[in-house]
């Protein structure tokens, strides 16, 4: 068990400040944070890709209405939506990969998970099946707030619901309400990576993508519907999110196998709409077993529009 002089639980604005702040007076400083990256709320969903949003919204505005008044003639202006939320993106990783630099720089040490108090000095952290002790003698407790219901309009998760419920869905694998709720299908687009070709060896090849920067759903298999970004053209599949414990490997990942589909997608931007949850991912015994229940995913897989 390490020791401290202070331990911050929270990353977010008030957390991480704080943090680097007490380091720079001196303190061996700890932060732990449940979320995969720095940054809170604030940094990672609200304001900062809100505003990064709304800075491209008020440029296209600005161009599309008022650029003749400064004697600017243009065409027609088009807006590429996938340009835009690569922007915003970037924006957000580029802030919350900085503030791990700065706790490098500060030689503050940042723990993953969730934490709770053993005792006025000691607290649990958890991290998936792994759970570790730290105590300190000074604690700042910056974990944020929880959505506000106004007074006589209840957030009643049919009418009004909060981005937090959503989350909580997906994390939950309640895909058919978090997709209702978001007007359309549970998304992530990245780019398709060159991976082991485990999957094309037992069987099933796959498209390996690499995912960073998303609120990630319940680790299992679902079935997807696939958008080659340049073409439009939709492919139906199925997909597994996860760590992928049968071989043993720890990153988490996004695998696609896609219906009657032969070709190279290697470095080719895909979207990967979520359409429906079938499992929870699982550790099998052996190869030959998780083919047999690959096998009867896809025929569940296969059945979904």
């Amino acid at each position: 068990m390490e020791d401290f002089d202070l331990i911050v639980i929270g990353a977010g604005p008030g957390g991480y400040v704080a943090a680097i702040r007490a380091a720079q007076l001196g303190m061996k400083v700890a932060c732990i944070e449940k979320e995969p990256s720095l940054g809170g709320t604030c940094l990672n969903i609200g304001c900062i890709p809100s505003k990064a949003l709304l800075n491209s919204s008020e440029k296209f505005v600005e161009i599309s209405n008022h650029a003749a008044e400064h004697g600017i003639k243009t065409s027609k202006i088009d807006l590429d939506l996938n340009v835009l939320m690569d922007r915003k993106t970037k924006i957000v990783k580029k802030l919350t990969t900085g503030i791990g630099f700065l706790f490098k720089k500060n030689k503050i040490t940042h723990i993953p998970g969730m934490a709770s108090f053993v005792d006025k000095n000691t607290i649990s952290i958890t991290n998936g099946k792994n759970e570790i002790t730290a105590s300190a003698k000074n604690f700042i407790i910056a974990t944020g707030s929880s959505s506000i219901e106004i007074p006589n309009i209840p957030v009643d998760e049919k009418k009004i619901v909060s981005s937090t419920i959503i989350r909580n869905l997906l994390e939950k694998g309640n895909l058919n309400r978090a997709n209702k709720f978001l007007g359309r299908e549970w998304t992530i687009d990245g780019i398709v990576q060159k991976g082991r070709q485990v999957g094309k060896k037992i069987g099933f090849p796959t498209c390996n993508i690499d995912i960073k920067d998303y609120v990630l759903a319940q680790p299992g298999v679902y079935a997807v519907r696939v958008l080659r970004k340049k073409s439009q053209k939709k492919l139906n599949g199925i997909a597994n999110l996860g760590y992928r414990p049968t071989f043993n490997q720890k990153k988490i990942l996004l695998e696609v196998h896609l219906f009657n589909f032969s070709g190279n997608l290697y470095n080719k931007l895909l979207s990967v709409q979520f359409l429906k949850f079938i499992r929870k991912e699982k550790k099998f015994k052996n190869v030959d077993q998780l083919r047999r229940q690959i096998k009867s995913d896809l025929n569940i897989a296969k059945k979904t529009k």
